[in-house]
């Protein structure tokens, strides 16, 4: 399900203050990638990526800044950074960032560049799904699965190509 802004589109830029009253951007000029994990405590699938977003923003590469934008009451959002120990990391409780973001399910996850616009976007059924938004950037595509896809069309058009000249030969 697409969700959020359009790719190479530029994010809205906000400045927040995170579950521990440190101050954050997102979007924006910055040095470094940006991860922006939208997520609910009322989500089941959030609660089973909890333990391995965990573990991923904490062993996070340096080229990346990782942020979980929750949505729901704040005493909910208390509750799962504790269940979930992710006091250590950027979590941001705000309802609108979300729609402002025009993200409409989760948990999702947007790759913001260095100039806030949006490299790759996904929904994150699990750790997988997270890891292949990281990895399509590395490869220089907007997702897995149109790098996925577009090889699937390649490889039937060079087969249906093959097939048409075979034909052509019979005749």
């Amino acid at each position: 399900m697409d969700s959020g802004p359009p790719i190479a589109e530029q994010a809205p830029q906000k400045s927040v203050v995170d579950a521990n009253g440190t101050s954050v951007a997102l979007s924006g000029t910055r040095s470094r990638l940006q991860l922006l994990l939208f997520i609910s405590p009322g989500c089941k699938t959030c609660h089973d990526l909890a333990p391995s977003v965990r573990r991923l923003a904490n062993a996070s590469r340096r080229d990346l800044d990782f942020a979980i934008v929750a949505s729901g009451a704040r005493d909910h959002n208390l509750r799962f950074i504790k269940e979930y120990d992710l006091s250590s990391v950027t979590y941001i409780i705000n309802d609108q960032i979300g729609l402002d973001y025009g993200i409409i399910i989760t948990p999702y996850a947007l790759l913001l560049d260095t100039n806030g616009r949006v490299v790759t976007k996904g929904l994150v059924n699990n750790i997988a799904h997270l890891e292949s938004i990281l990895n399509a950037h590395d490869v220089g595509v907007s997702s897995l699965e149109k790098l996925f896809r577009d090889q699937v069309d390649a490889e039937l058009s060079v087969g249906s190509a093959s097939h048409k000249k075979g034909a052509a030969n019979v005749l």
